[in-house]
């Protein structure tokens, strides 16, 4: 299991621990991500690097942690998005769909 998430990620570990088993993909609009955490987002979630897969990045555990992984950024929707896939689901590139 990876290392445990920064506190202020608990709440999206919780989360996406919590979607029943047969649910492979979530998405979840900037807005509603602010509301779990409870905090504003910080600037950098808007590059595609912040959302990197590497385990070096403290707030990646939060999700890796519950068994997901990012599939989907979408940056430049209105709201902005990311879109969550099981860890065990196939992979897909990350990529944002075209405006």
């Amino acid at each position: 299991m990876p290392p445990a998430p920064p506190p202020a990620y608990a709440a999206l570990t919780a989360y996406l621990a919590s979607r029943p088993a047969d649910v492979v993909r979530v998405i979840v609009p900037f807005p509603e991500l602010e509301r779990l955490l409870g905090a504003p987002l910080p600037r950098g979630v808007y590059r595609y690097d912040w959302w990197s897969e590497r385990a070096t990045r403290r707030h990646a555990r939060s999700w890796h942690r519950a068994g997901w992984r990012v599939a989907l950024l979408a940056l430049r929707a209105d709201p902005p998005a990311v879109t969550f896939a099981r860890l065990d689901s196939t992979p897909r590139p990350l990529t944002s769909p075209r405006p």
